[in-house]
């Protein structure tokens, strides 16, 4: 029970302040990826590597699978002691693709169709819809923001990752095999 406590807690901290600096990050929709800056820090965690463009584009595009229609991308790893994140941030054409795109993911999650992740939560962070999901010993944010589409895997420190519930909460389908 403790520990479920202190990874809600966590968890709670983590995303205020991972989606808070993320959204700071993603503000304007004009800025080129080439001169965008990442944070050296996300929350307490200090950036470790970090890849933009094409290079970008095609990591994720290789995550889901299939193009994902973005004209720019960056891919952020945040490491400290306790914890790591990675920071996907792919950029559309428009905010309706960028719309599209998350509704997509969205409703393959919803629907049970990506076994990987469970728990879907919507959340109002800023005024700005988030969706949480819990998987592969993660918990995962995501979110537009104008033309962007931003995703932040968290990895809290592995005493915590037992306490992550598996499956699917009352509000959505289990996806596990055991149904």
């Amino acid at each position: 029970m403790k520990h479920t406590l202190v990874a809600a807690i966590f968890a709670v901290v983590l995303l205020t302040a991972v989606i808070g600096l993320t959204i700071s990050i993603v503000k304007s929709n004009n800025v080129q990826t080439a001169a965008f800056p990442l944070p050296q820090k996300l929350a307490d965690m200090k950036l470790t590597q970090s890849i933009q463009g094409a290079d970008a584009i095609s990591q994720i595009s290789k995550l889901h699978r299939l193009n994902m229609e973005l004209v720019d991308g960056i891919v952020a790893q945040y490491k400290n002691s306790r914890a790591k994140a990675t920071l996907w941030i792919g950029m559309a054409d428009t905010p309706k693709q960028a719309e599209r795109l998350i509704n997509r993911m969205t409703e393959s999650i919803q629907q049970g169709n990506n076994k990987t992740f469970g728990h879907f939560q919507q959340l109002n962070v800023k005024d700005i819809t988030v969706y949480s999901v819990l998987g592969m010993g993660q918990i995962h944010y995501y979110y537009r923001r104008g033309k962007r589409t931003v995703w932040i895997a968290l990895n809290p420190q592995s005493g915590y990752k037992s306490d992550l519930p598996r499956g699917r909460t009352q509000n959505s389908r289990r996806i596990d095999k055991s149904e």
